[in-house]
């Protein structure tokens, strides 16, 4: 046997029991409550009427009233297992709703003689299925189940068992998700293609402890290797590159005051490259008029990014098929900086080029955009996006603080899932 079918047998070896176990323990309550009943009415049944009862949901023992599906959904699998029995007419609970709505009882806490014996009554009911939850390690439920004979509203049976929540609960007083038809979607999973020309400012720096030499940074002159310079900056740059790319998870709350989720927040991961392009431009050295400047080549500075980011997000539409949506986010960033031309100490002790430098960044967004649902669970988003990048670095030089923005408009398309 190999290992596959050997994991699949062990599998299927542990599932089985486990599920056999909680079924089990259902029907041994509802053999406990019919052998109740023989012990109170030992007349055989063949031949004589049968009982008519009621399974009530269960609530906590506590009082608490936080969660209304946990009584019910251990109500509803005693009923089913009763009904196999054969022995009784079970009453539907779409009925005990009813009844119980129109009377306004209260299941906080249990149920006490006066009201179940009035419960029965109404429902023409002999006898009734009551009992509470008490709420034991993580996913467990201790149920006290007992089987009350309306006419005197005595307890002739018990039960117990401990069992295992695996339903979902709802919180009282709000709506179901299984059963809603209102827009109950907890948030999306987007991937994101972007693109754009956002620019590009450059700057190196030292506070004097190594003055800056145009020849340093890759420059040259007519008037020769001009410095020393405590500054040397660039403004608005054009950009190229590709992205950013990114995958986007994003959960809105449902809350009892807004059902339709209406706000949220997002975290997003992303990826970018930038390099500035070749252009005619400005430089400026220290504090001086600008001079002019072209870049020959596209590659005297580029920077790869990865970022993560987490952000805020209002949408309005939810139960359109078109769902506006705007936002604004922070986040950190990766960056990897090559500068051919430049020269540093990252590369090695000799002050040479090129630099090669990792360092952190700080992200800002907005983003604003729609999307579209193309049916149930999938769906198209356009987006505009602001966004700026700052990243500082040194090139591992003395006294040396230089610093790159990239900020602009992006344009993305991406294609999401709801979950």
């Amino acid at each position: 046997m190999n290992n596959a079918n050997f994991l699949l047998l062990f599998a299927l070896a542990a599932f089985f029991p486990a599920a056999a176990s909680a079924e089990e323990k259902y029907e041994r309550m509802a053999r406990e409550i019919v052998a109740a009943v023989d012990k109170e009415a030992p007349t055989p049944v063949t031949g004589i009427k049968r009982l008519r009862i009621a399974v009530v949901p269960f609530s906590y023992s506590d009082g608490r009233k936080d969660v209304n599906r946990d009584g019910a959904a251990i109500a509803e699998r005693i009923t089913t297992n009763l009904i196999k029995f054969q022995r009784f007419d079970v009453i539907e609970r779409s009925m005990l709703n009813k009844v119980m709505g129109e009377q306004k009882m209260q299941l906080s806490g249990g149920m006490d003689s006066s009201s179940t014996q009035e419960l029965g009554k109404l429902l023409g009911a002999e006898s009734l299925v009551t009992g509470t939850m008490l709420e034991t390690q993580k996913g467990q439920i201790e149920v006290n189940a007992r089987l009350i004979l309306v006419k005197t509203g005595q307890a002739i049976g018990a039960s117990q068992a401990t069992l295992k929540r695996d339903w979902i609960s709802v919180p009282e007083g709000t709506s179901d998700p299984q059963r809603s038809s209102g827009p109950r979607d907890a948030g999306y999973f987007d991937v994101f293609i972007g693109g754009g020309e956002p620019q590009l400012t450059l700057q190196f720096k030292n506070n004097g402890n190594k003055p800056i030499y145009i020849n340093d940074v890759g420059l040259s002159s007519s008037l020769g290797n001009i410095g020393p310079l405590k500054s040397v900056k660039w403004e608005k740059l054009k950009t190229g590159g590709y992205g950013p790319v990114s995958i986007r998870a994003t959960g809105f709350s449902v809350t009892k005051s807004d059902p339709d989720g209406h706000f949220g927040c997002a975290f997003e991961l992303g990826v970018e490259k930038r390099n500035i392009k070749s252009q005619s431009a400005s430089v400026r050295y220290d504090d001086s008029q600008p001079l002019n400047f072209t870049f020959t080549t596209s590659d005297y500075f580029s920077m790869t990014s990865v970022s993560l980011s987490w952000g805020i997000r209002g949408r309005v539409g939810t139960s359109s098929p078109v769902e506006p949506y705007i936002g604004a986010g922070i986040g950190l960033s990766y960056n990897k900086l090559t500068l051919p031309r430049v020269k540093g100490f990252t590369e090695s002790s000799a002050f040479a080029s090129p630099v090669e430098e990792s360092a952190l960044g700080f992200v800002f967004n907005v983003p604003v955009g729609v999307r579209f649902k193309v049916s149930e669970r999938f769906s198209i988003v356009a987006e505009w996006r602001y966004q700026s990048n700052s990243v500082s670095f040194n090139r591992d030089v003395t006294g040396e603080s230089d610093h790159v923005t990239v900020k602009g408009y992006y344009y993305h398309l991406a294609g999401g899932v709801k979950f």
